[in-house]
């Protein structure tokens, strides 16, 4: 539950300044890993694929920015990689259909912040995970 607050936190600074600072992504990292560390989850594959992230989010100039990449390494971490893959699906679809609503309304933007969607899809794949159980 705590990592949700996480997101939720990582949402409304990039949702309020386009942007999330070093020290709050470094913040949520720590926060985000203690427990991991703790319980002894991280294993090799989930860390490389982390990395993978953020190197394409680096090699492509930050086609999914540097933020979203770290993020996605987070929830890869916690998750695993199939279900990291499919919150990013769902966050882009969420995505899609919002830019979409908001094209159609008039409003067009230039950007918009990613990390909303992606806590709103994590949020979902906890409640399933919750009800599946």
């Amino acid at each position: 539950m705590i990592e949700l607050v996480v997101l939720a936190v990582l949402s409304v600074a990039d949702i309020i300044k386009r942007e999330i600072h070093i020290s709050v992504m470094s913040a949520a990292v720590i926060i985000w890993s203690i427990p991991l560390i703790i319980e002894n989850e991280i294993n090799i594959y989930r860390i490389a694929a982390g990395v993978l992230l953020i190197l394409f989010s680096i090699v492509t100039m930050q086609a999914i920015g540097l933020a979203d990449a770290v993020v996605l390494f987070l929830i890869v971490l916690k998750t695993g990689i199939a279900k990291m893959l499919i919150v990013f699906f769902v966050a882009d679809v969420a995505f899609l259909i919002f830019s979409g609503l908001r094209f159609c309304i008039g409003k067009r933007d230039k950007e918009l912040p990613f990390i909303p969607f992606i806590t709103l899809a994590y949020g979902l794949q906890l409640i399933l995970d919750y009800y599946r159980t």
